[in-house]
């Protein structure tokens, strides 16, 4: 078609000023126009500034880091009905309880695990939970 050649001659064009652009030379000064040289600047002795001490940085705020809140708060009653609350700040509690009873009995303590370590034992009965925790 005939506007593809038109394009194809515009574009050779147009590289062939951006070739003579780079050929010639940049100079920006008329020939005719003398040089300009600048002033010799006298520098004068510059004096020696005080540094002075930055002050002491200011102590931080005082506001107590909050504790971490209870995940969770259990309850218990033991073989000689002595109560044990014990509060559990991450999973898993490492026990097993009865759901389908009342009162509710702890059916295994797994050993090692955080409820092992809190002395709770099998057979224990919960008596009350305290749900404190975001999950």
């Amino acid at each position: 078609p005939w506007w593809l050649l038109l394009l194809l001659a515009f574009l050779l064009l147009v590289l062939c000023l951006c070739c003579l652009m780079l050929l010639l030379p940049t100079s920006t000064q008329h020939p005719a126009a003398p040089a300009l040289v600048p002033a010799p600047v006298k520098e004068e002795p510059v004096e020696e500034q005080r540094l002075l001490a930055p002050p002491p940085p200011r102590p931080p705020a005082s506001a107590p880091a909050p504790a971490p809140a209870p995940y969770l708060t259990l309850s218990f009653v033991d073989a000689e009905s002595k109560p044990i609350t014990k509060t559990w700040h991450d999973k898993p509690l490492g026990l097993t309880f009865s759901k389908d009873t009342h009162p509710v009995v702890v059916t295994k303590v797994v050993k090692g695990s955080k409820a092992d370590l809190h002395g709770i034992t099998t057979g224990m009965k919960m008596t009350a939970v305290e749900f404190t925790g975001q999950d």
